[in-house]
């Protein structure tokens, strides 16, 4: 193995879902994780910094004012670590996100052996519901859910990408990086157990944060999303708001009724 492998997330009120997610990404073979939190008042802050003082994450408390965006204020401090220029991949996932590898032992390291030499790998969505479930357990959440969308499901269209080597692109966002300063004209997208090659001074969120239905892929791997889990759970989403967005912004808050019932 050469270069680091680093999962980010931004994180708000997760405390339930901290452990098993910081598991789960050291197991398939990430070997440092940045989780920054802002405004949480159920504990989060208290088990990040106890994973941090213990070496297991890095925590960065995500201080923000009302116009900005959480998520990206976040991003822009992981671009700022020391060891940002040591990274050979990057993965940026919520605590809702679990990455799904379905070659060799489910690990990294199997990904990767598939793909070969790309700059991008991208990751369909795999929307899972509630499972009849009503409210929460104790038990690890890809346990808890195990029924989902069909694949090919224009919800399962959303994408999160792998990105090799992020220092070469200008700014990093939820779904995928932005704007290639490497040098070279054109960029390799892994999709599918495909390889595609795209313009490097592509609109990258154009290329690279959907896919059409049809093109919905879990062949090789895919991004679990537990968007909902269950209807209490959700309430707690909805108080949390939308990351990606300041807090003073009109239509900040998607998770309604109608995102709930669609999952």
């Amino acid at each position: 193995m050469t270069g680091m492998r680093l999962v980010a997330s931004a994180m708000k009120n997760e405390a339930p879902y901290i452990l098993e997610w910081v598991a789960y990404n050291r197991l398939i073979g990430f070997d440092a994780i940045v989780i920054g939190s802002n405004d949480s008042s159920d504990g989060t802050d208290e088990i990040l910094t106890a994973l941090a003082h213990n070496g297991i994450i890095h925590h960065i408390v995500n201080t923000v004012g009302a116009s900005e965006a959480p998520q990206h204020a976040f991003y822009g401090k992981v671009q700022k670590l020391a060891i940002f220029n040591q990274i050979e991949w990057l993965a940026i996932i919520d605590a809702d996100e679990f990455i799904n590898i379905h070659v060799g032992d489910g690990r990294l390291d199997d990904l990767f052996a598939a793909m070969g030499k790309v700059d991008i790998a991208q990751l369909n969505w795999a929307v899972f519901g509630d499972a009849g479930q009503p409210c929460f357990s104790r038990e690890p959440v890809i346990e808890r859910f195990t029924r989902r969308i069909a694949e090919q499901h224009r919800i399962n269209a959303g994408c999160k990408c792998l990105t090799r080597k992020p220092r070469r692109f200008e700014h990093l966002r939820n779904h995928n990086p932005v704007r290639f300063r490497g040098g070279k004209p054109r960029l390799s997208v892994y999709h599918g157990g495909e390889v595609r090659k795209i313009p490097a001074d592509s609109d990258l969120t154009d290329a690279l944060q959907y896919t059409a239905a049809e093109g919905v892929s879990f062949k090789v791997a895919q991004i679990n999303h537990y968007a909902i889990k269950t209807r209490p759970e959700y309430a707690l989403r909805q108080l949390r708001g939308n990351g990606a967005l300041p807090a003073n912004q009109p239509g900040r808050q998607r998770y309604d009724d109608r995102y709930f019932s669609l999952r």
